[in-house]
């Protein structure tokens, strides 16, 4: 019998289906058969440590914040979709055009830094994820390397 940890289940608990692996068009496809197996894979590790809920609303203020771009302001801008959509045609008409414009600002690179920080900040307990640091040492005298000559 598997155990399951009920802290893990309840910090999944009003996640959107997007971060936790596009969950639903995994389910509906049939690529997830074992819940359990699922949420024990590496990739939600991040999701279950405990300083997660900080990162969300650490970049959640950054984002809402002032000095954020104000003229690319994504989630103001989701927010305005929503209102005036009411949510029920947004991913269709609304989404794409969202995510390009955050694609090309300078607040993707910004939340992608506090990503990356925070893994560092906590790599020991978050030890299934690479950030630049370990992938330097990884990579370091591998030209020097006779298993990687041409």
């Amino acid at each position: 019998m598997k155990k399951i940890d009920v802290n893990n289940m309840i910090r999944l608990y009003g996640k959107h289906e997007r971060l936790l692996n596009n969950f639903v068009t995994r389910f509906e496809s049939g690529g997830i058969t074992d819940l359990y197996e699922y949420f024990s894979e590496p990739w939600c590790m991040l999701i279950f440590q405990d300083h997660f809920d900080q990162l969300e609303n650490d970049i959640r203020s950054f984002l809402l914040s002032p000095t954020s771009c104000p003229d690319k302001n994504i989630l103001v801008d989701i927010y305005k979709a929503c209102e005036e959509n009411r949510c029920n045609k947004f991913m269709d008409e609304k989404y794409p055009e969202l995510l390009d414009k955050f694609s090309k600002s300078v607040d993707k690179e910004l939340v992608e830094e506090k990503l990356l920080q925070h893994i560092e900040d906590n790599c020991y307990h978050l030890t299934m994820y690479a950030y630049p640091k370990v992938i330097k040492l990884i990579l370091y005298g591998h030209e020097d390397s006779p298993l990687h000559r041409y």
